[in-house]
């Protein structure tokens, strides 16, 4: 895991004031059916204004052989952000999906997420976004960063990034 932080001057209102970028490069995985950090999978920034806001952008692959319906939060410090409304049973997540892989390919599968979402975290103190998963059945793995199978020259091992862009306001 590396993380880079880039300050830039103050330009005025709509400049962006730092970045912050966190690449994981190791995998993840996790039967949980309660929500459980991705490990890695989280950056800092401390915002020069609590006016600014935080541009929070994450690209991750997931993959299973076994539909584990896998649903992803993402939270500013200990509070999920993003998430959709209560409806009925649904859980409320930020992203998520509810597909089976192909029978004859599923464990070598993966999918893509990317994710973006400006926030108004009103702080100039330090600011911690991660992300955190969860199965819907404990006998359901689900891979963050690689396929089912590593030992599979047809797998893949793909990284994991979340930037943070402070926009001045």
């Amino acid at each position: 895991m590396s993380q880079t932080k880039v300050a830039t001057d103050f330009l005025g209102a709509g400049a962006v004031g730092q970045i912050v970028s966190v690449t994981k490069t190791d995998s993840f995985s996790t039967t949980s059916t309660s929500l459980a950090d991705i490990t890695g999978f989280t950056a800092s920034i401390t915002p020069q204004a609590t006016s600014s806001k935080i541009l929070v952008l994450s690209s991750f692959a997931w993959g299973s052989d076994a539909s584990p319906y896998p649903k992803f939060t993402l939270l500013r410090g200990s509070t999920e952000i993003n998430v959709g409304d209560a409806q009925g049973s649904s859980s409320r997540v930020s992203t998520g999906n509810n597909t089976d892989p192909p029978a004859d390919e599923g464990s070598l599968c993966n999918e893509q997420i990317n994710h973006h979402y400006l926030d108004s975290p009103s702080s100039a103190s330090a600011v911690t976004y991660k992300w955190q998963t969860k199965t819907f059945n404990s006998g359901r793995t689900i891979y963050i960063g690689r396929s089912q199978y590593d030992s599979n020259s047809n797998g893949l091992a793909i990284p994991t990034n979340i930037t943070l862009i402070e926009l001045l306001q």
